[in-house]
């Protein structure tokens, strides 16, 4: 009995690493003069582009861009600013049960994000200044009271189990 319950698991795992996307850091308003709100502004601190990988925490460091003088572009590269990288691993571990020739009863369980850490989405900005602004994500007006914050993350762990009867 012991060897019939204990033996014939199967386990299967998925990890997934995957760069993040570019994040468009804007100035959110027409300095260069040419009737586009979508300008670069420049770039100060080199070095500290990047702050903190946590949750609430600002990834991007807003203190490293400045808007440029009027009549002029910004010196900050297009797409040059990363957000954070995305990486998961899940399970699932399965066990088919003949019970006579035709029938198999099948018990499973997968376990998503099964270290259960905090993976931060790409840092979004509010692209409104109202009550309830709209957000939108991998564009950032370096104006915004969000600019470069983490405010939403990949889900915490989740396990499901299932019984399946097969005839």
């Amino acid at each position: 009995t012991l060897r019939m319950v204990a033996s014939n698991w199967q386990l299967a795992g998925i990890y997934k690493f995957t760069t993040s996307q570019t994040i468009s850091v804007q100035t959110g308003s027409d300095r260069s003069l040419t009737g586009i709100n979508h300008q670069r502004p420049n770039l100060v601190l080199p070095d500290s582009v990047y702050g903190d990988n946590v949750p609430g925490g600002f990834f991007i460091n807003k203190a490293a861009f400045v808007a440029q003088p009027l009549g002029t572009n910004g010196n900050l590269g297009w797409n040059s600013v990363v957000g954070p990288v995305y990486w998961d691993l899940d399970l699932a571990l399965s066990r088919d049960f003949k019970m006579k020739e035709r029938y198999t009863f099948q018990v499973r369980a997968d376990a998503f994000n099964v270290t259960n850490s905090f993976v931060a989405n790409p840092p979004t900005t509010a692209t409104s200044s109202s009550a309830a602004p709209q957000v939108t994500p991998n564009f950032a007006v370096i104006t915004s009271p969000v600019f470069g914050q983490l405010i939403n993350a990949q889900p915490t762990r989740k396990l499901q189990f299932a019984l399946k009867f097969t005839f």
